[in-house]
């Protein structure tokens, strides 16, 4: 399997599992050039969201450069020095009492 960058297709083989379930069942019997919409459920891909990977960050937190979105993957390096791949999946606005 080739990883996709900048938009450019992404390659693989049909029934070698290096992809998730529930994607190669949806595009199993598509025709080169053909275009379909897949929504593939929790249970044929990465499993039920995990409320205890979920983590708050703040903004300080972030490189300046970083302009944070929802649906922005980032990478994080843990202590140990591996790295952790992230999502922001919501965005509080923090608002000020006086």
């Amino acid at each position: 399997m080739r990883q996709a960058k900048d938009g450019e297709p992404l390659e693989f083989t049909l029934g070698s599992g290096r992809i998730i379930p529930g994607f190669e069942k949806g595009i199993a019997g598509m025709e080169v050039g053909e275009t379909k919409t897949i929504t593939v459920a929790p249970g044929q891909a990465y499993g039920p969201r995990s409320k205890e990977l979920i983590v708050t960050i703040k903004r300080v937190n972030l490189p300046e450069q970083i302009s944070p979105a929802i649906g922005l993957r980032l990478k994080m390096e843990s202590p140990d020095g591996s790295h952790i791949d992230l999502v922001i999946t919501d965005m509080m606005e923090l608002l000020e009492t006086t």
